[in-house]
């Protein structure tokens, strides 16, 4: 046991959030988080005492004497809060908090209502209460990304459509030498002109199965054959489309499906499998949706499979990071690399944060740095 305890790496900084019940701990240097109870938060500050000199002896006798502890600390490793030394020095994978994307959310606004949707859009909200930027502004907040050193920049919501400006945006962004994506449900691509959408350097699109039933459960009556001819549409016309698919209990067993469906019909090789989140509105729906560890593990090599069948090269997916093998990583941008912005320019840590509890400031009326 000390011997393993002689060997532990501890970054040089966390980040903590507080999450409801949870303390939400980030290693800075590998973008893996962890979700802690008050007991395991305990626990957690008294392993950092293993990073001092001076308080070294009692934490190690504090472990040795402690079954539990003892777990936590192999819990840790395994969920890469804490490294081996030896893997550090040899396959050290840091990040090196370089800005990369903006998630801007251009409308609060959607015309869906998902089962797991963690911004809980899709409540009613009257038209007039839904204030948007102007135009000047939008360029102005564009600028700041572009000028902090954003290299991506994805308009998102809510549903983006329901911003009649976010066409003129894209734009401007554009030729501000950003690279653009819009994060879309798909239903409203057949109300604007497909050469608009052209914009953009990719449009994702989110589909949950191949089976209407499966995925209009999740989604909505009538959203599957929206999503399907917006694909068709968007394809037809050389468009570059993304998927995105959440992983749920109603779904899982058609997940294989769909990737080589949408890859052999429309040649789709960005598609991304994200686990649901039991958070916003997928809070209520969490027993019915959320897949327990062993599905999830199972159906992430079963993802993998058909990926590499399909095209070793052009697919990937962002599943649990306890369910991923040794040899495959998930990068959380979060404090790191991203941000997320809504329609009135205020700025939180990503799309996952989106309350008060996270509010960094206004993109439109504070320093960028400083935020």
């Amino acid at each position: 046991m000390r011997s393993l305890l002689d060997s532990l790496y501890f970054p040089n900084k966390y980040l903590r959030f507080s999450h409801g019940k949870y303390q939400v701990l980030l290693n800075t240097e590998n973008c893996r988080s962890r979700k802690l109870l008050e007991h395991e938060y305990a626990y957690f500050n008294k392993l950092l005492l293993l990073k001092q000199d001076s308080t070294r002896a009692a934490a190690v006798q504090w472990i040795e004497e402690n079954p539990d502890a003892f777990a936590f600390v192999k819990q840790m490793i395994v969920s890469g809060m804490v490294s081996m030394k030896p893997f550090v020095e040899n396959k050290r994978d840091t990040v090196q908090g370089k800005p990369v994307s903006t998630y801007w959310g251009v409308s609060s606004r959607c015309n869906f209502r998902c089962k797991y949707c963690y911004a809980d859009c899709g409540a009613p909200v009257p038209e007039e209460t839904q204030r948007y930027l102007t135009v000047q502004e939008h360029q102005r907040v564009i600028d700041k990304i572009k000028d902090h050193g954003f290299s991506e920049l994805v308009f998102t919501g809510g549903e983006p459509l329901l911003n009649r400006d976010v066409f003129a945006m894209a734009t401007y962004a554009k030729q501000k030498g950003l690279f653009v994506g819009l994060l879309s449900n798909g239903s409203l691509i057949k109300n604007h002109d497909v050469e608009q959408f052209k914009t953009f350097d990719y449009v994702k699109l989110s589909l949950d199965s191949i089976k209407e039933e499966e995925n209009d459960y999740l989604r909505g009556r009538g959203s599957y054959h929206l999503i399907i001819d917006a694909i068709e549409r968007l394809r037809s016309n050389n468009i570059d489309v993304h998927i995105g698919t959440v992983l749920t209990k109603i779904n899982k067993d058609t997940i294989a499906n769909l990737i080589s469906e949408l890859y052999k019909t429309y040649t789709i090789k960005r598609h991304t499998i994200a686990n649901f989140t039991p958070i916003g509105a997928g809070a209520v729906h969490a027993a019915e949706l959320e897949c327990d560890l062993e599905e999830t593990g199972r159906n992430d090599a079963l993802i993998r499979e058909t990926k590499m069948k399909l095209s070793k090269k052009d697919f990937h997916s962002i599943l649990n990071d306890k369910a991923i093998s040794e040899d495959r990583h998930v990068c959380c941008g979060m404090g790191n690399s991203e941000i997320f912005i809504n329609e009135c320019g205020d700025v939180y840590p990503c799309r996952m944060t989106y309350s008060n509890e996270y509010y960094l400031g206004n993109i439109l009326t504070n320093d960028m740095a400083a935020i």
